[in-house]
């Protein structure tokens, strides 16, 4: 095979490949327009639970959680799918940091996402790992199994805090938020009414009914944050990959020119070089 002929193969290989990663890019876009309009519903949704857990803990104190056994449980949601670069790294480096403060206490993992999960497989502290969401309508599920994970934890451990790593689409950086214990934000406040909540079932039940829908909501806020940064991430990625598969293919075009002309000289040349030693 010609050199000409080599460069050819290969801009052709480089063209198929570019309109994967290109392809792959698009649906990362598609993905982020949908989490867009979910993240907002969701995120009003989050201030409505806290603004009737801060009405109902006003008059309702929030139960008090202390003990000497304590042990800390981390959800890090990770990447399910390559080409989001240091995604994952990232995560960890992070999870690191946080596990540095409370060296004293045991602590657990749940790593979501398998590209994370490869980096943590031979991990002690792993004690359950979910899939990761490659679409927005695969979340639900992953929410889930989430809730009956950690409800299946605290029948096991006197005292489990529950938090939640993850990267934020909006800061573009590492967000850690505790889930269990829940509304460790609300401290004792002045009520903002004169008259407490009417509730038609005992405050304890309202309590854990407002816990169990928090904590899903929560979960899926999350969810779609880390799957927004991880498509951003994604994007990010692709863009560069094909802005260099696009400066190689421009190079090899170079190349292949080059060699056409050379073939065209030396073809000129050899009808030159006949006509020249034809007899007369």
């Amino acid at each position: 095979m010609s050199q000409r002929r080599k460069l050819r193969y290969r801009m052709h290989q480089l063209l198929e490949i570019r309109n994967i990663m290109d392809a792959m890019k698009n649906l990362a876009v598609l993905e982020t327009h949908k989490l867009d309009r979910l993240l907002e519903n969701q995120q009003i949704l989050i201030k409505d639970l806290e603004r009737i857990a801060d009405d109902f803990f006003s008059f309702y104190p929030c139960p008090v959680y202390q003990s000497n056994d304590e042990t800390d449980c981390w959800i890090l949601f990770g990447s399910e799918r390559g080409f989001s670069g240091d995604f994952n790294e990232t995560l960890l480096s992070h999870l690191d940091k946080r596990v540095a403060r409370t060296v004293n206490r045991p602590y657990l993992l749940i790593p979501v996402g398998n590209k994370l999960f490869t980096k943590l497989q031979d991990n002690p502290h792993v004690t359950r790992f979910i899939e990761g969401a490659d679409v927005t309508e695969e979340i639900n599920t992953i929410i889930n199994t989430l809730v009956m994970h950690i409800d299946t934890l605290q029948t096991k451990y006197t005292m489990l805090n529950v938090f939640a790593l993850f990267h934020n689409a909006d800061t573009e950086e590492v967000t850690s938020r505790q889930l269990v214990p829940p509304f460790r934000h609300n401290p004792d406040k002045r009520p903002a009414y004169a008259f407490p909540p009417a509730l038609y079932i005992p405050p304890e039940e309202f309590f854990s009914e407002l816990f169990d829908r928090y904590l899903f909501v929560a979960l899926q806020e999350i969810s779609y944050t880390s799957l927004m940064a991880e498509n951003h991430k994604r994007i990010q990625h692709m863009t560069g990959a094909v802005q260099k598969l696009d400066e190689k293919t421009d190079e090899l075009m170079r190349k292949y020119h080059i060699h056409r002309q050379e073939e065209i000289t030396e073809e000129i040349e050899v009808i030159l070089l006949n006509s020249i030693v034809e007899p007369a």
